[in-house]
């Protein structure tokens, strides 16, 4: 729980099936968190630090991005890179 950072991803446990939400707020304290999901019709889903807590401890709650959209990008033009530099030239 600690480690949730505000913008991110994450994977949610909601009535009995695995939604992608993202966090959208988290009080000056880190006692209140509200997460968003869907596009279109939106819906907020606010919870207090011990309920966060429970579905960390439960497995409910998991991160869906590891990384920042730069990281990602960054490591996939990366392989790209090695791809072509590993890849035999025809002439």
């Amino acid at each position: 729980m600690e480690h949730i950072k505000l913008g991110f991803a994450y994977q949610m446990q909601l009535k009995d099936e695995w939604q992608k939400v993202r966090l959208t707020y988290v009080s000056p304290g880190r006692s209140f968190f509200v997460f968003s999901r869907g596009k279109k019709h939106q819906e907020t889903i606010s919870m207090t630090a011990r309920m966060l807590s429970r579905m960390c401890e439960t497995g409910r709650m998991r991160a869906f991005e590891n990384a920042y959209l730069i990281e990602r990008a960054t490591a996939r033009a990366r392989k790209q890179l090695a791809a072509l530099k590993a890849a035999p030239t025809k002439h």
